[in-house]
């Protein structure tokens, strides 16, 4: 199976655009936890995907709450 790269991100800046902001300190952080370059892009979608579903829970919470 295969994904369209450029599809997902369209649709992740659709749904998350102005959602979810990165700080200074989280990217030194990943840069400081990242032995080399493979590994820190590693690091880095790891990190979005986590960012990615908090944004989509706290959407789907607000929602049920209107």
């Amino acid at each position: 199976m295969t994904r369209d790269i450029t599809k997902v991100l369209e649709e992740y800046d659709s749904k998350y655009e102005h959602k979810s902001k990165i700080y200074v300190t989280e990217i030194n952080e990943l840069l400081e936890r990242s032995t080399d370059t493979f590994d820190l892009i590693m690091n880095c979608i790891r990190f979005g995907y986590v960012v990615g579903r908090r944004a989509e829970r706290n959407k789907r919470y607000n929602k049920s709450r209107v």
